[in-house]
């Protein structure tokens, strides 16, 4: 087992990391880990997929916590407290600055974004999305390989470029990517959708999720 916490990460001892864990990571027996409540429980079998798992784990805990996975590749489940998923936390966001549910494009590719995809009024998946997401898309763009959402992106805000192509971008973006980890500059995909909107006369910029924003300040 790994645990999430609002100041941390903690694992097991037998719990092996797919990726650069904090040099804080706390190593400990989970009833240890508990000790505080966590943001998110992560559960890995180094035997079987996460879709093996998903089906069963879901059956026997329905209605107590959510559950999903993020990478067909890592036998890791993400669980969740009832209600808490990307499809909430958007609506909740949405809320707070009066944006509708049919104004809002979501773009997913694991099963960790169903909810999400649920939620938004347009759902987009990449084309080499999991096939549970694939099946509630209502569009399908190009892989994330082939910078599928930069080329929707570019298809929405195109119409934009010619009204704004003689102004100068604005000092504050009007647009936040918000990454899961911290990074010095955007990565590939990232830098794809950025280029992607400053064509279409949008200036955006890649945000850390754990850096408070203004949300509510942008246009």
């Amino acid at each position: 087992w790994a645990v999430e916490h609002t100041h941390g990460f903690g694992h097991e001892p037998g719990y092996r990391p797919r990726w650069p864990v904090p040099p804080d990571t706390t190593v400990a027996a989970v009833s240890r880990l508990l000790d505080q409540p966590p943001v998110k429980l992560m559960f890995r079998h180094e035997g079987l997929s996460p879709d093996d798992m998903l089906g069963p784990a879901q059956h026997a805990l329905a209605g107590l916590v959510e559950l999903s996975h993020s990478n067909s590749a890592d036998g890791l489940l993400e669980i969740s407290a009832a209600g808490v998923d990307k499809g909430s936390a958007l609506a909740r966001l949405c809320d707070s600055v009066g944006v509708g549910r049919h104004e809002v494009v979501a773009f997913g590719d694991m099963p960790n974004d169903l909810s999400l995809l649920a939620w938004a009024g347009t759902a987009v998946a990449v084309a080499n999305a999991h096939a549970d997401v694939l099946a509630v898309a209502t569009e399908v763009t190009d892989s994330n390989d082939d910078d599928g959402v930069a080329a929707v992106l570019e298809r929405l805000f195109g119409s934009r470029r010619s009204e704004r192509s003689a102004r100068h971008p604005p000092s504050s973006p009007e647009i936040v990517l918000v990454t899961a980890t911290e990074m010095p500059k955007p990565d590939p995909e990232s830098a794809a959708v950025i280029a992607a909107l400053a064509e279409g006369g949008i200036h955006a910029e890649l945000r850390p999720w754990d850096q408070p924003y203004p949300f509510a300040d942008i246009p």
